[in-house]
């Protein structure tokens, strides 16, 4: 090959890449969102921290949190989920550093949500409306919880995300599955979706592997959507 080309050829290369990343990207931002009666209602700069320090200011308002569930119980008319706090991060998906806590808070479940699929160590981003604080048991002290209804549940994988190491999927569970689900980068799109077979109602997430495509496995799609409440954390 002549020597004059290689420079000509490597550039090539680099804006072919270029432009698959950023087609990528956009990609991505027309196919992950929030169901369209959610769009209008996510308080996005509402935080953890705003809610905390004063609930009864937020109450019925619906909010977008992320954190990592310390214990689900299934109640005699809901799924009680006990959730450390934790940030969010570019894609809405919450951080895996524990000591970027603010706290824990209670989120419920009306439908049935089986406390086996989001066992301890399992990290969610919640959309959920403030229900107000409730005061409860933290080993030998007293603590108050901030409380949500579950109006959606996404759940992420039990590893990093994987475009901080350069993963060619999107940050979901390779489940092929007809579902409701937002953008990353929280522009909004919908899609049908396949009731999973224990019926769980509203908005519930389980993420598929990009490239598949959902109607090749029409298996379960988890889908949540009302209250809920768990998990352990600060």
């Amino acid at each position: 090959m002549d020597r004059r080309a290689v420079p000509a050829l490597i550039g090539g290369c680099c804006l072919l890449l270029a432009g698959c990343a950023s087609s990528r990207r956009d990609a991505i931002q027309l196919e992950y969102q929030l169901p369209p009666e959610l769009q209008s209602q996510v308080e996005q700069r509402v935080s953890f921290a705003n809610v905390k320090a004063d609930p009864a200011s937020y109450k019925g308002r619906i909010i977008l949190l992320g954190g990592e569930v310390l214990e689900a119980k299934r109640l005699a008319d809901r799924t009680k989920l006990e959730i450390l706090h934790l940030p969010l991060n570019e894609f809405n998906e919450p951080v895996m550093n524990r000591t970027a806590s603010q706290g824990r808070y209670l989120a419920f479940q009306k439908e049935f949500l089986d406390p086996a699929t989001v066992p301890p160590g399992t990290r969610v981003t919640v959309v959920g409306e403030v229900t107000g604080l409730t005061e409860g048991d933290l080993d030998e002290m007293k603590y108050s919880y901030v409380t949500l209804e579950i109006r959606h549940l996404q759940i992420w994988p039990q590893t990093s995300a994987p475009y901080a190491r350069g993963s060619p999927y999107t940050p979901f569970y390779s489940y092929a599955y007809l579902y409701r689900y937002w953008d990353p980068y929280w522009s909004f799109y919908w899609e049908p979706y396949w009731s999973y077979p224990y019926g769980f109602g509203g908005s519930f997430l389980r993420p598929r592997l990009r490239g598949s495509h959902p109607l090749s496995a029409m298996g379960h799609s988890h889908t949540h959507a009302s209250g809920s409440k768990g998990g352990k954390g600060k």
